[in-house]
């Protein structure tokens, strides 16, 4: 699994309950379109410190690098190498 559908399955199952209704496109804006508020974004973190085994700068959580999934998978892979 790629990590941009890691991030989506992460999404659709922690932050939107499992609303299988709800296709996460990997460049929609998930913070203006309200898929993700604060809450969710400091829960998206926590679980891609864990899942990839890295910590997030609290500077490093802006909306460039969060507000969509392909901003996210750049982002890691920017960190991972």
């Amino acid at each position: 699994m790629t990590t941009s559908a890691k991030i989506s399955a992460f999404i659709v199952e922690q932050l939107l309950d499992g609303e299988t209704e709800i296709d996460v496109e990997h460049e929609e804006n998930l913070l203006m379109t309200g898929v993700i508020d604060s809450l969710g974004v400091m829960r998206l973190v926590a679980w891609l410190e864990l899942e990839f085994g890295l910590a997030i700068a609290p500077e490093d959580v802006t909306l460039e690098n969060f507000m969509n999934v392909q901003a996210m998978s750049a982002y890691l892979s920017s960190k991972t190498g």
